[in-house]
């Protein structure tokens, strides 16, 4: 509440986590950086750019620059009110435990350039809409875990700061898993 412009970063679990997100902030402009293989897939690569994610390459060093510059200059633009989101562990995760693979530093770079508040999300069972797409209901959970403004991480480097919130997610998910199976 009260937050005009953030990085949103979750943990990643399906190709559709992006529009999941978007969804639950669907009062807040957003734009996703995506990777370059995913603007090739039909319908999803027209429906992302037509959303005007940032393309990310990353085998391309001085376009993955461009892109982190691109979501730097949004975050900055206080006309412009929008947030930029990032899954830092770059590709999807799908193990049983929801540990999480190694965040990348490089997209703390958003917010230690821009000093917004980094806004923290926890997927859970995105990777199961995936099986019958169009047909079954499925039930999963985006969770806003928490907040680290500026004064909260300002002192961190980007390696630190991505330590932390790979902690903060994983935390949230153990916790979550433990609770659900005391339940039965």
């Amino acid at each position: 509440d009260g937050i005009e412009q953030a990085l949103i970063i979750s943990n990643h679990r399906s190709n559709l986590d992006s529009l999941i997100i978007d969804n639950y902030l669907k009062d807040y402009p957003l734009v996703f950086v995506a990777k370059k293989s995913l603007f090739k897939i039909p319908f999803v690569g027209r429906l992302i750019h037509g959303c005007n994610y940032i393309f990310l390459d990353r085998k391309n060093l001085k376009q993955e620059l461009l892109a982190i510059r691109k979501g730097i200059n949004i975050l900055n633009d206080k006309n412009e009110n929008c947030s930029v989101g990032v899954f830092p562990e770059g590709t999807r995760t799908l193990n049983e435990d929801y540990s999480l693979a190694e965040f990348r530093p490089g997209c703390f770079n958003l917010a230690k350039k821009s000093h917004v508040p980094i806004v923290i999300f926890a997927l859970k069972n995105t990777d199961k809409v995936n099986i019958g797409l169009l047909i079954k209901i499925h039930h999963v959970k985006c969770h806003l875990i928490k907040v680290l403004y500026y004064d909260d991480y300002k002192d961190l480097n980007t390696i630190e700061l991505a330590n932390l919130s790979k902690e903060i997610i994983e935390q949230y998910l153990k916790e979550e898993i433990w609770y659900e199976i005391r339940s039965f």
